[in-house]
């Protein structure tokens, strides 16, 4: 049996998420299953091992939301301030539905550009919702890219709609559909524009380097202040 892919659901039950089993999708014999796995410490060796099997008749289709979800089962384990917090997935016939992450109340971008004006436009303006816990919050974004990076990643799509701002103010990273071991391949996903360098097609740590570097011009910089990014 070839473990196609796997991943971790959740309930909700007495009032709270809990773990509910690992999904799997497998091929044996030539034909692709989806099945349930209670146990997260083993692996089932044939899909007889599974409960509530159904065989997948359809050609198999890639699963847009799995790639997020396995870099957020990976930071699960090592959990920091500044990143955000992830509980979960629900699935239907071995595809991930949904996800389920922590609450927070709003984006960053929302929360001192409201009016959605460029980034030229807005550093030129006002500026008037960026106060002190805002700018001193930009240290929290530096210090969750550097959790990921010393475990091996990079965010690769790091701006103000991917940063939200938690309930005591803290800023937080969110948003892995572009997260990746660094040095390997960018996966398949869409980063904002005028925050990256669309030439690099790599995970490394210098793209949420400038990235951050260009979010500082953005909310604190002056007009002589240059952007790395169109």
């Amino acid at each position: 049996m070839e473990i196609i892919r796997s991943f971790k659901t959740i309930k909700w039950a007495n009032c709270k998420i809990q773990f509910d089993y690992v999904c799997y999708v497998v091929k044996q014999d030539g034909s692709h299953y989806t099945g349930k796995w209670r146990d997260v410490d083993s692996r089932p060796q044939a899909v007889s091992d599974l409960s509530d099997v159904q065989e997948l008749h359809k050609t198999l289709r890639e699963d847009q939301y799995y790639h997020q979800v396995k870099i957020c089962e990976f930071l699960q384990d090592l959990p920091h301030p500044n990143v955000g917090v992830y509980h979960g997935c629900y699935e239907r016939g071995g595809y991930i539905t949904s996800i389920t992450s922590g609450r927070y109340m709003m984006t960053f971008a929302l929360r001192v550009n409201p009016r959605s004006l460029s980034k030229e436009d807005f550093r030129a303006s006002e500026r008037e919702k960026v106060d002190e816990i805002m700018t001193n919050g930009l240290s929290g974004v530096l210090a969750g890219i550097r959790h990921l990076h010393e475990n091996g990643l990079a965010h690769n799509n790091i701006n103000p709609r991917a940063i939200m701002l938690a309930g005591d103010s803290s800023l937080v990273i969110v948003d892995f559909r572009c997260s990746g071991r660094l040095g390997e391949p960018l996966p398949n996903c869409e980063r904002a524009p005028h925050w990256h360098d669309p030439k690099v097609e790599v995970s490394r740590k210098e793209n949420d380097l400038d990235a951050y570097e260009e979010l500082r011009t953005w909310l604190v910089g002056s007009a002589e202040d240059q952007f790395r990014f169109e």
